[in-house]
């Protein structure tokens, strides 16, 4: 049995451990709350496989800190409402609900609100909700999630707790209540990289791929890993993105062009990884490729993304901003001044996305027939 070493979110921690069981990997190294381990990593401690949140992971791409090609999404993950396992599941459907929740509950275990997504996020429900100081003396605050829900399992029975879906699955003793509702729900996005100097590369790369391929979506989505996952394209992949964003330029009037400006999809190691370049998926848990993102360095110290696609139904839930953060990270991890893109104005989600992400509209008039904009954000 090989051993790897793991700086990993606790959030992945259920998962890990499951999916380690199958394949036959020893599971060492560290699980918490995301902020203690990425210090962890800067301050240079050694790991295999390092899962934090998207965001961080993008950060750490961008500053050439870990592999830019090695990574890929485990999921999202939703903070939620977690009860005794002998309790009544009370109703945290509503703000309203969710306040009479917390004020009846003999104690409110959540994770470290200085290292812990989840457990920041609580202190700024119950402010929100106008609760804080009812309950303060309350509040029962865990170096991590999973440590939180050892000691809700052992409280008394009308205790409760808030920390990520994926603890509480993973937790015995415990039962999932409910998701945060909005506006106060809190949805995070694990990412799994291999480390940048890991001491088994060849296991921790096949770990990293297997928990994250599709025949795991199943394990992925039961442990509370939810949404679409974004990862590195392959050929296998060509005929599906071709599909989508025929798709997405029919359903605006856009004219495909494969024999011109869609002459890249054909062939995705040419226009795109052979020059430097990189393509992101984004695949549902049915395994449907449900959003796209290309880009390759040009002249002049800039980045051109390309095919930044979103099927419709996928719209307004922020994956498009999530494979634009990833684009965007690849771009400063190849020491890009700049990122440029020409798109149409009909396409107006995408160039509201842009303009809300800090790109800016230039004069100069695009390349392609059947754009009307360029776009571009200054990186450095």
């Amino acid at each position: 049995m090989s051993k790897l070493a793991f700086l990993s979110a606790g959030a992945a921690q259920g998962l890990v451990a499951a999916h380690a069981k199958t394949v036959g990997v020893d599971v060492g190294g560290t699980f918490g709350p995301v902020g203690g381990i990425r210090d962890r990593f800067l301050a240079g401690e050694p790991c295999d496989v390092l899962i934090l949140t998207h965001t961080q992971i993008c950060e750490l791409i961008a500053t050439g800190k870990v592999p830019r090609d090695a990574c890929s999404d485990l999921g999202l993950v939703r903070t939620s409402v977690v009860v005794h396992a002998d309790a009544d599941i009370p109703d945290v459907s509503t703000p309203a609900a969710l306040r009479t929740a917390i004020l009846a509950a003999s104690a409110i275990h959540f994770p470290d609100p200085v290292k812990a997504t989840a457990g920041a996020h609580v202190v700024k429900v119950l402010e929100s909700l106008g609760v804080r100081r009812d309950v303060e003396s309350r509040l029962r605050m865990h170096p991590g999630g999973m440590p939180s829900m050892v000691a809700l399992a052992a409280d008394r029975v009308d205790a409760i707790g808030i920390t990520q879906a994926t603890e509480i699955l993973a937790s015995r003793g415990v039962r999932l209540a409910g998701h945060l509702p909005r506006p106060h729900h809190l949805a995070t996005v694990y990412t799994a990289v291999v480390g940048p100097h890991p001491l088994a590369r060849a296991e921790a790369e096949r770990f990293v791929a297997s928990i994250t391929a599709q025949a795991e979506a199943g394990r992925r989505l039961t442990a509370g890993f939810e949404g679409p996952s974004i990862r590195r394209a392959t050929r296998a992949d060509e005929a599906a993105i071709r599909e989508l964003v025929f798709t997405i330029l029919d359903e605006y009037a856009i004219k495909p062009e494969p024999k011109g400006t869609d002459a890249d999809l054909f062939d995705l190691e040419a226009n795109y990884f052979a020059r430097g370049g990189t393509f992101d998926v984004a695949v549902d848990t049915a395994g449907n490729i449900v959003g796209t993102c290309g880009s390759y360095p040009m002249d002049g110290n800039a980045c051109e993304l390309r095919k930044m696609y979103v099927r419709s139904d996928q719209r307004g839930r922020g994956l498009g901003k999530r494979l634009l953060e990833r684009a965007l990270a690849f771009a400063r991890a190849r020491g890009c001044a700049r990122v440029v893109l020409e798109t149409a104005s009909v396409l107006k989600e995408a160039t509201l996305m842009y303009e809300k992400a800090g790109f800016i509209r230039q004069a100069y008039p695009p390349h392609v027939r059947r754009c009307d904009r360029v776009y571009a954000y200054q990186l450095a």
